[in-house]
């Protein structure tokens, strides 16, 4: 109720309160705490807190008799996997994708493994190993019979869409299409909630693919919906990546500080690094490169002053007046005033 409402902060502590509750019981009912973990899990995967993961963490390895309720620990370990990548902690993600395949081994289900370890691969930098994890997940994909879904298992076409996006768009596309197609069988049974906490995921996959197909505008459109329902729905690092998206098809600065607020969490995620590469390539402003009084002098430049003018204008000499001018050439990289004011120019617009 709280999260359909979208009170996310009071789902989330009424849920460490069901599972610490039941963890204290001799002879708990294990079919809710299993239940708890999942759902404690998926908030803890979009929005991260220390202490909860601690929790999920301790109370998944210590969950007796797993393979009665295989569905609902698989994907904790899932959600769980992910918490620790967002972490930088990729190797313990994979390690507990690796052991995971034991509780569900449905070939939906081991689909999304391969995905998930080809996510994390990608998000480490081993491009080779993330492309053999993606190929054979999509090789189960390829061969599930999807008119017969009516769950939202079917969002692993999401995720393949968006890993063969950057390599394959054209595959992508169709991984998005063909998710799309037996999406309106997906809402009936989903529910609100569920669904409204998807259509941002699409959004971003839909962003996503366009960037890579070269749609840069269309790209910004869905870009921004992603970023508002993520907002909304309080996931912090699809939030910030959806910013470096619209960012990165366009859309200004204010979305690299977009990107920087939702981030915080995420110190050492792929999502971190992502932004601080681009803020690297950032041209600095005129007031980072030069000092006030450069500043002053650039601006009597910019409006036609000349040396003698600029000189009686700031009260130095004509020499001390070159000398400023040249150190903001050299300070610009330029050597004239016409490469200086167009320089200038290219600062102020970026």
């Amino acid at each position: 109720m709280h999260a359909s409402a979208g009170d996310f902060e009071r789902q989330r502590a009424l849920l460490v309160q069901v599972v610490r509750g039941l963890r204290a019981l001799p002879h708990p009912d294990l079919g809710l705490l299993a239940e708890a973990l999942e759902t404690l899990s998926a908030r803890l995967r979009e929005r991260y807190d220390e202490t909860d993961g601690a929790l999920v963490a301790e109370a998944y390895q210590a969950f007796p008799y797993p393979e009665r309720f295989p569905a609902q620990l698989a994907a904790t370990a899932r959600n769980l996997a992910w918490t620790y990548a967002l972490q930088g902690r990729y190797i313990e993600g994979i390690r507990l994708l690796n052991a995971a395949p034991d509780l569900a081994p449905l070939p939906l289900q081991k689909a999304f493994y391969a995905l998930d370890r080809a996510w994390i691969a990608f998000a480490s930098g081993e491009e080779v190993h993330g492309t053999a994890y993606l190929l054979d997940g999509c090789g189960i994909l390829d061969e599930i019979e999807w008119e017969r879904s009516n769950d939202l298992s079917a969002t692993v076409l999401l995720l393949a869409a968006e890993l063969h996006a950057p390599h394959d768009p054209i595959r992508a596309r169709g991984y998005l299409e063909r998710f799309r197609s037996v999406f309106p069988q997906i809402v009936p049974t989903a529910g609100v909630r569920h669904t409204s906490e998807v259509e941002p995921i699409v959004a971003f996959v839909e962003a996503w693919v366009l960037k890579h197909e070269g749609g840069a505008s269309r790209a910004r459109h869905e870009a921004k919906r992603a970023y508002e329902g993520f907002v909304r729905a309080g996931f912090e690092w699809r939030a910030a990546r959806a910013a470096l998206l619209m960012y990165a098809c366009g859309g200004g600065d204010r979305w690299l500080s977009a990107a920087r607020e939702w981030s915080s969490r995420y110190p050492r995620s792929f999502v971190a690094a992502e932004l601080a590469r681009l803020e690297r390539l950032v041209p600095p402003s005129v007031g980072e490169v030069l000092t006030p009084r450069q500043r002053e002098i650039v601006d009597l430049l910019r409006s036609g002053a000349s040396i003698d003018e600029v000189a009686a204008a700031v009260g130095a000499s004509r020499n001390t007046v070159r000398v400023h001018i040249s150190r903001i050439h050299r300070r610009l990289g330029v050597r004239n005033r016409a490469q200086l004011l167009a320089r200038v120019a290219e600062l102020r617009s970026a």
